[in-house]
Parts: structure tokens; C-alpha cells; sequence
């Protein structure tokens, strides 16, 4: 029986909104949500122009989850529910973008296959941190604006390149605004113009001059407008480069070995979630750091090889994971793991599991179908966790 795609995605809706309802009723958390929310207390709407224009000397530049709180206190007070609400909206939102590219890229219609994607990342328990916690909003804004480009990016309705060019430097750059590491988007985007047989490829390989215009102009301007011009004194770019705390004591090499751990234990965890938690202080550094070679090793093969829909999505995955390491080595976060970080990486790696499956039997959707189920409980689970 044929059923169309509007209820598809409203089941999908009423699926997600059904796990993650018990948020709404969660305890204020004493972490970073009071100091996300103090900003907001005396703004007023002639201070939202200033939120975008920065003088430099930012730690964290992010007006659009500042203007979110805003929006948000004009609207329904700063109530905890509405906050709530809000990262259920947006956390949607991404997925509904996803759903949307998904319907783009399959051939077979009737199938549930975009649907079932979609809903295995809605409701991994991944998404449960950011989803949950008010101060997740960054990483949920970044993933809607990056879902935002790409569909822009493959979006058939952009009969002209430099329409479609502004559109998708638009959306990195609002992108770029709610979190840093949606700006990987530009490195995605410009492999896929070299990648055969990734989703944008044969939108962009004779037009890659202008894609290179337009990323180039994306970040160009996010760089003027959280500088102020000077690069030199953003606390944030500074951070990465030369680290924070003690980093800059430590040697390139441990740095290094940092990093392939942080990766091993990032791959271990998206392949198996378990333990989920909040504060990752400790790892098993020599088990993390065998996945990591495991991970730079494939990682190198892909890069050799590129070819294939489904390892350009495991390459991207790869390449918005890459802050997460940045900030593990130069300790530029009071948490150098989090399971936040993996928002965006888990985006691309469930539009690589569309591509594995989309030519396989339909037993294999099936067993998707199944693993769906074990998933949302935990979800929930963990979403009455973070009730308390």
C-alpha cells in the first residue's frame, strides 16, 4: 500500500516528539545552561545587530544561539519547557532535511528507506546529549544549517549556479554561527567536486570555480564578522593554534598520540555508543589508540581511493570529527571527549548506511527496521536521565 510522503514524515515526526517528550519536564542543569541564559536577561532588540558583528577577542563566537535564547525569552519567557521544546524543534528540523535529500537521491519511491534513515539518526542515543541539555543547542543549530546546505547544494529548484552558490554560502555561514565545526561543511563540500560518485558531484565538477567562490565568500565573511578583522586577537583561533591551559607545554608528539586515541575512542563509540555519559574524564588509552590507527588506516583508504557515495560519507564523517580532536589535544574545552562532538559525524555516517542499503534486499531495511526499536528505548531512558 502506497502512503504519501506527508504522513511518511508526520510519522517520523510523532515518533521522535514521543521519545524525546520527557524533556520538557527536566530539572534546570547547573552546567552551562544558567550562563547561556544570563546572556539574554538584559538584552533588548537593539542589541541583536551587535550579537553579529564582533570587535575580536572572542572565546566563542555563536550570535545565532544567543538570538535563539532571545527569540525565545521575547516569546515564552525563559521557561524551561519552551527551552526544551526548542531542541527537539531543531533537532527535527535536521532530520526532516535529511529526510528531504534522502527523497532526492532514491530511486524507488514506495521505499521506507528514507524514512528509516532518517529515524535511526533522530533516535540514536548519540543525540540524546545535545538534544537534552539546553547548552546542546550549538551543535543542533550547526546540523540543522549543514543539512541546509547540502540539501541547497543538491537542490534541483537552483536552476542557476550562482543562485544556488549563494544559498549554500548563506547556509554555512549562518552555520558557522551557532558552532565553529559546522564550517567543515566547506572542506565537504569542495572533496565532493572531486569525488566520483558522491551526491554533489555531478552538480558542482563544471562549476567548481564558482563552488570554490562561494565557499571561499562564506568564510570569509564569518572571519570578518567574528574578528573584527583581526585574526591575531580571537581568543578562539588563537586556542587552536597554540592551545590553551597548559597545551602548549605538552610535545607534538603526545600531541599526536592524543589524537589518534581521541579518534579511536570517536570510532569506537559511533560504531558502539555504551557507556553513555556526560563528563568523559578517562579512556583506555591503549585500546583507543589501537582503533585509532585502525581509523587513520581506513581513513588513508578512502582518501586513496575515492570512490563511492557511501565512502564519501564516511569521509565526511571523518572530516567533522576533525575539531573534536583539536579541542581534545589543545585542551580547549572543560570536557576534551564528548558525545556532543559526534552530532555532526553521526548526520553523515546515517546517509552512508542509506547508501550501503539502498541497493540491498529489503531483508536488510527490515533488520533496520527492527534495530529501531531497542534504539528509541534507550533513548528514552537516557532521556529520564537527564529529566534529573
Amino acid at each position: 500500500m502506497s502512503i504519501r510522503p506527508f504522513f511518511r514524515i508526520l510519522l517520523v515526526v510523532f515518533l521522535v516528539l514521543g521519545v524525546f517528550y520527557p524533556s520538557l519536564f527536566a530539572e534546570p542543569l547547573s552546567l552551562d545552561d544558567t550562563n547561556q541564559l544570563m546572556a539574554v536577561f538584559h538584552m533588548s532588540w537593539r542589541d541583536v545587530p551587535g550579537l553579529f558583528f564582533s570587535r575580536g577577542g572572542l572565546y566563542y563566537y555563536r550570535p545565532l544561539v544567543i538570538l535563539s535564547f532571545f527569540l525565545n525569552d521575547q516569546f515564552w519567557g525563559l521557561s524551561y519547557p519552551f527551552l526544551h521544546l526548542g531542541n527537539i524543534l531543531f533537532h527535527l528540523g535536521t532530520g526532516v532535511l535529511m529526510w528531504l535529500l534522502l527523497r532526492r537521491l532514491i530511486s524507488d519511491r514506495n521505499s521506507w528507506l528514507p524514512e528509516l534513515t532518517s529515524l535511526f539518526f533522530l533516535l540514536h542515543p548519540l543525540v540524546t546529549e545535545p538534544v537534552n541539555w539546553i547548552s546542546g543547542r550549538t551543535d543542533l543549530l550547526a546540523g540543522l544549517f549543514v543539512a541546509a546546505a547540502f540539501f541547497v547544494a543538491h537542490a534541483d529548484e537552483f536552476k542557476a549556479r550562482h543562485g544556488r552558490g549563494f544559498g549554500l554560502g548563506f547556509c554555512l555561514l549562518l552555520g558557522g554561527m551557532a558552532k565553529e565545526t559546522a564550517l567543515m561543511a566547506v572542506f565537504v563540500l569542495f572533496v565532493s567536486a572531486f569525488w566520483p560518485g558522491s551526491p554533489f558531484y555531478e552538480s558542482w565538477r563544471a562549476h567548481r570555480r564558482s563552488l570554490c567562490f562561494w565557499l571561499a565568500s562564506a568564510v570569509g565573511v564569518y572571519l570578518m564578522l567574528r574578528t573584527g578583522g583581526s585574526l591575531v586577537r580571537d581568543a578562539g583561533l588563537v586556542s587552536a593554534v597554540a592551545g590553551a591551559h597548559d597545551a602548549a607545554q605538552i610535545s607534538l608528539f603526545n600531541k599526536l598520540a592524543g589524537a589518534v586515541r581521541a579518534l579511536g575512542f570517536y570510532s569506537r563509540k559511533l560504531v558502539w555508543p555504551f557507556p553513555l555519559n556526560l563528563a568523559i574524564v578517562e579512556i583506555q588509552r591503549n585500546i583507543c589508540f589501537i582503533f585509532g590507527l585502525i581509523a587513520a588506516g581506513g581513513l588513508l583508504v578512502l582518501v586513496a581511493i575515492r570512490r563511492g557515495v557511501a565512502g564519501f560519507w564516511v569521509f565526511s564523517a571523518f572530516l567533522f570529527l576533525a575539531p573534536a580532536l583539536l579541542v581534545g589535544v589543545q585542551k580547549m574545552a572543560w570536557t576534551p571527549l564528548a558525545e556532543r562532538y559526534l552530532y555532526l559525524p553521526l548526520f553523515c555516517l546515517s546517509l552512508a548506511l542509506f547508501s550501503v542499503l539502498e541497493n540491498k534486499r529489503l531483508l536488510w531495511q527490515k533488520c533496520l527496521a527492527v534495530l529501531l526499536l531497542p534504539m528509541a528505548v534507550i533513548s528514552v531512558q537516557r532521556t529520564y536521565v537527564w529529566q534529573s
